[in-house]
């Protein structure tokens, strides 16, 4: 998929595996697990697909589908860095091109998701070239339109804008050309002309919704609240985003379910409602750092840092050119951490607070709560992102108190 880094919809189509006949009692039960994943991946019933996937690659360990399912159930629900090992297993098991191309475009998919643009769009030209020897536009589409994704992510918005329109030429309407749409839309949003972002996620669900694919309408309906917030529609940007949230939460994608939170954070925020905005951005920080997802846990951690004790740019300064050896910071937080507060704001980044002078002794607490704001670098966006992701059970998170 950072203001908020937008979190990208990625194409991908279902490879049809073809799961031979078996006589023995044994191999039907493999073939039962892995139909049963399949199945249950088409009908975006991704946590079931994830228990059959399962049970296929521990009853069948050498069979390419029994991973690639439960590679591409990982995918859908977020869980990106478990669905990389599993659809990596399957492509040392493949035994065909097509098969190759299917999981080369998953791949593509997850790596976006972990945020490594340049191992996706590899995956994803892989995938691209395989599909345009055996042919066929659908799958060329949709190759298009993964890599004008990526391109997108990048920041490189009228090449992906590009791609996306020779995707929909060769399938004007596809089973693909709703997540176009909706891309399409994210880009119109980034470039602020949210006139063309709202027609477009507006297809995109309308599409969505006729085909009845209830995931994609779920995602859409994020992505239309959040403009219509932007918009100052309130109102009807609260109703989208509950409703996104409660279908999404159906279908099991906490990755999505996470920007649904995030975004009614930023909203309630908006209007002024600091408790529901507590609620909901503690819900996607939570989901973040369970994913482990740095680059999504940076769009809600530090953008702004308070701290008792020491002006804000001298601690800052303290952090920058006092511990530069991260393994070092942790040794002289590790005693304090419990008394480490860590308060959320979402889309303004966070403000650190230490009830403990410990961390720059030579330095007393003023009685002034002091607030100055901190042009961000990459050193101390690390470091508290490091001590979220590694002591998440020692800090407490809560909304911002205005000073």
């Amino acid at each position: 998929m950072i203001k908020a880094k937008a979190i990208w919809v990625i194409i991908v189509s279902i490879s049809f595996f073809v799961v031979l006949g078996c006589t023995s009692e044994a191999k039907d039960k493999i073939d039962k697990n892995i139909e049963a994943s399949a199945s249950y991946y088409k009908a975006q019933n991704y946590e079931k697909a994830v228990e059959s996937g399962k049970k296929a690659v521990k009853s069948s360990p050498k069979n390419s589908d029994s991973h690639y399912w439960l590679g591409s159930s990982y995918g859908a629900i977020g869980e990106h860095k478990l669905a990389i090992e599993e659809l990596h297993a399957a492509e040392a098991l493949a035994k065909n091109k097509s098969d190759l191309a299917y999981i080369a475009n998953k791949l593509g998919d997850s790596y976006l998701g972990i945020g490594d643009n340049d191992e996706a769009l590899r995956q994803c030209n892989r995938a691209l070239i395989i599909q345009r020897e055996l042919g066929g536009n659908d799958a060329i589409a949709t190759d298009l339109s993964n890599l004008a994704t990526i391109y997108s992510s990048s920041g490189q918005k009228e090449k992906a804008l590009e791609y996306y329109q020779e995707a929909l030429r060769l399938q004007p309407d596809g089973p693909g050309t709703s997540s176009i749409y909706g891309n399409m839309a994210s880009i119109y949003k980034g470039l602020d002309k949210l006139e063309d972002a709202e027609l477009f996620t507006r297809k995109s669900l309308d599409l969505s919704e006729r085909a009845g694919d209830y995931h994609n309408q779920a995602v859409q309906l994020i992505r239309l609240g959040d403009i219509q917030r932007i918009k100052k529609d309130y109102k009807a940007a609260e109703s989208t985003l509950l409703d996104g949230l409660k279908k999404i939460q159906k279908v099991g994608d906490i990755n999505w379910e996470g920007q649904a939170c995030q975004k009614l954070g930023w909203l309630y925020r908006d209007l002024g409602k600091k408790s529901q905005a507590a609620e909901y951005s503690k819900m996607a920080l939570a989901i973040y750092t369970r994913l482990d997802n740095k680059e999504a846990i940076e769009a809600v951690v530090p953008m702004h840092f308070v701290d008792y004790g020491i002006p804000l740019w001298f601690s800052c300064r303290k952090l920058i050119d006092g511990v530069l050896n991260i393994r070092h910071l942790m040794c002289r937080l590790k005693g304090v951490l419990d008394k480490l507060v860590v308060i959320g704001c979402p889309e303004g980044g966070y403000r650190q607070s230490s009830q403990n002078s410990v961390i720059f002794s030579e330095h007393s607490r003023p009685t002034e709560f002091i607030n100055q704001e901190l042009v961000q670098t990459a050193s101390v966006s690390s470091f508290f992102v490091e001590v979220v992701l590694g002591y998440r059970n020692q800090i407490i998170l809560f909304f911002d108190i205005q000073p």
